[in-house]
């Protein structure tokens, strides 16, 4: 009895686990394109997200460029500014000595050797020699001027 039921059963036995393995494997194949599917995407995100990070970083070493020319170019300003200054301030000193000279001239007045050696020694501290003073045998003073 139990053979007879076995026999009757058996084609339908094989059939549904037929249709149940095909019915397995759509559903794997269906799983595995939706993964693929999920994959593609999240590759695609992933780029996208590192182009944006590549523009945030570009734009950000554009902005430090951007600063640090702007303090270049400040400082080449400050040097050309302070520069011209120097040279009016030369000029103007050339001016008050040679205006001072003319005065002096005019009145007559001789310098004395002393206050000579005096302007002239800081004329030299001046020009950044070091300079110092001493005095000779005979008693006079002399200029030492080292460079």
């Amino acid at each position: 009895m139990l053979g007879k039921l076995l026999y009757e059963c058996l084609p339908q036995y094989k059939q549904k686990t037929i249709v149940l393995r095909e019915e397995r494997r759509r559903e794997n194949k269906e799983e595995a394109m939706w993964r693929e599917r999920e994959r593609k995407q999240q590759a695609i995100i992933a780029k996208r997200e590192k182009k944006r990070q590549q523009a945030l970083e570009a734009e950000e070493r554009k902005r430090r460029q951007a600063i640090e020319d702007e303090e270049r170019r400040k400082q080449e300003l400050y040097q050309r500014q302070s520069a011209q200054l120097q040279k009016r301030w030369s000029l103007v000193e050339a001016k008050e000595r040679k205006r001072a000279e003319e005065i002096r001239q005019r009145l007559g007045y001789k310098e004395s050797r002393r206050s000579l050696e005096r302007r002239t020694r800081d004329e030299m501290i001046d020009q950044g020699h070091r300079v110092g003073s001493g005095i000779s045998r005979s008693g006079s003073y002399r200029l030492q001027a080292t460079r």
